[in-house]
């Protein structure tokens, strides 16, 4: 693990807010996806309160909220009512820059 890095493998050294709400994201997408028994990973909610996770990553909730709409602009989330729904789960994948290997090890945590 590099420095600066967490158990989980979720560095919060050198990255973006941005980076880090979508890595939230995707960590928490991943997770859920794993006992997910549907097909369609795109009609999987996620549970996601913005204050909390806009704590979880040091963000204000407005900064949260202002993420958010970025990624609901780009196709990549849907989000209303304290539910999220990943749309496009390789270009969150792409846009979070995360390696697939780092992937594999959020998986095993």
């Amino acid at each position: 693990m590099s420095s600066g890095g967490t158990e989980d493998g979720m560095s919060q050294e050198g990255i973006t807010p941005f980076l880090r709400v979508l890595r939230l994201i995707l960590h928490s997408f991943l997770r859920q996806r794993m006992a997910w028994p549907g097909h369609r990973p795109e009609d999987m909610d996620i549970a996601f309160d913005i204050e909390t996770m806009a704590g979880t990553v040091g963000l204000s909730t407005g900064d949260m909220a202002a993420v958010l709409d970025q990624l609901i602009g780009g196709g990549l989330i849907f989000w209303q009512n304290g539910v999220l729904r990943v749309m496009d789960p390789d270009g969150l994948v792409d846009a979070a820059r995360v390696d697939p290997a780092q992937l594999s090890d959020w998986l095993s945590n």
